[in-house]
């Protein structure tokens, strides 16, 4: 049976719960240590900087480091485990690391209303240090789909509209839209005569200033380009 010296001299040792290198200490030898009582989350916010309570060592994996990515929400839906992704890294030339995600918040953030993925990456040379600044770029596969130029779509209100090429005329066309990657714009259904359907890929669509078209206005078609007259 061990004693009570011996018990209490137990607590003067640290061990950590994986491998890995100190990165912050905050006691020396020597110092008193009183142990932190409660959850430290919910300590009163007028608590002044100096009764603030640090850990006395801050340990970091060094074999596997996680990359955060906040989602847009419009894109949310479709990020899952598993949705490829590459990481670049600054301070490594740009580096591109091909990687995916390992795990999503599944909800949003209130404040920003967005999805945290994250995104866990080997690192056995370990080049890729705790804190470095990194990109990460989420690569949403859509098989399938019909998209237009985002310069074709004009927003009416909060209705999506682009400009279908008709009999000579421009027929406003509301549409139904979906991811994007800042050029291209997936399109899932146009309302024609009060009904949605489906895109047949055959739809001329009208590119330029949409502001100064109307709804039924003639226009001519040119070789490479539509002119509104």
């Amino acid at each position: 049976m061990k004693s009570a010296s011996a018990s209490l001299l137990e607590y003067t040792h640290l061990v950590a719960p994986y491998d890995g290198i100190v990165v912050v200490r905050n006691a020396n030898t020597g110092d008193y240590v009183q142990p932190a009582s409660g959850d430290q989350t919910q300590a009163n916010t007028q608590t002044t900087p100096g009764d603030a309570r640090l850990p006395l060592y801050v340990v970091a994996r060094t074999d596997r480091v996680r990359v955060y990515v906040d989602v847009p929400e419009m894109d949310a839906p479709w990020v899952t485990k598993g949705t490829k992704a590459i990481v670049r890294v600054q301070a490594l030339g740009d580096e591109e690391i091909a990687a995916e995600v390992t795990r999503t918040s599944w909800s949003l953030r209130p404040q920003s209303r967005s999805l945290r993925a994250e995104i866990d990456l080997p690192n056995p040379d370990r080049r890729l240090l705790p804190g470095m600044y990194a990109f990460g770029e989420l690569v949403l596969e859509r098989k399938d789909v019909h998209t237009l130029p985002m310069a074709a779509i004009i927003e009416y209100g909060n209705q999506n509209c682009c400009f279908v090429y008709e009999n000579s005329k421009a027929v406003q066309t509301p549409v139904q839209v979906g991811i994007d990657d800042g050029k291209w714009v997936e399109v899932a259904k146009k309302r024609v005569a009060g009904k949605w359907m489906s895109f047949t890929g055959t739809e001329e669509v009208i590119l330029g200033d949409l502001t100064e078209i109307k709804n039924g206005q003639r226009v001519r078609v040119e070789e490479g380009e539509r002119e509104v007259k």
